[in-house]
């Protein structure tokens, strides 16, 4: 929980002054332990490519994703992970990132959370407006298990 609170206030300190509006969002009522676990996502980036991720969240405050990119007129795919701090109050969910594929790298993201509940999550980002819906898998769920 000490690396949490640290964590929010680098990331405010950090954090741009440039936001993009939330549409109408009420804040979920429930814990930080709420978010704890594997949560699977995916979505079209574009009519070309295809993005889906693997969120491990630990209840110390670091997380674990692979995030995999897909080319839908090649079928390359390109594969990120990362690692890093996260964090969850309110109506806020944030992430640093520490490493990106073993090297480290420094990146923060804040984003509103606009529903949470056991086995859903839908959030938004804070700068690029972009929406993510992810729902709660097994622990054991691999991205590879759902080819």
């Amino acid at each position: 929980m000490i690396y949490a609170m640290l964590f929010l206030s680098f990331v405010f300190s950090e954090f741009p002054t440039r936001t993009t509006p939330i549409r109408g969002s009420q804040c979920p009522d429930l814990t930080y332990e709420s978010l704890v676990g594997s949560w699977y996502g995916d979505h079209k980036l574009d009519k070309n490519s295809y993005q889906r991720w693997l969120m491990k969240r630990f209840e110390n405050g670091y997380y674990e994703v692979t995030i995999e990119y897909t080319d839908l007129n090649t079928s390359e795919v390109v594969i990120e992970k990362h690692q890093g701090l996260w964090s969850y109050s309110k109506c806020l969910y944030s992430t640093h990132s520490l490493k990106m594929n073993g090297k480290p790298e420094r990146h923060s993201t804040i984003y509103i959370v606009s529903e949470l509940d056991k086995n859903t999550f839908k959030y938004q980002s804070t700068v690029t407006g972009l929406q993510y819906y992810v729902t709660k898998v097994d622990d054991d769920f691999e991205l590879n298990s759902t080819d």
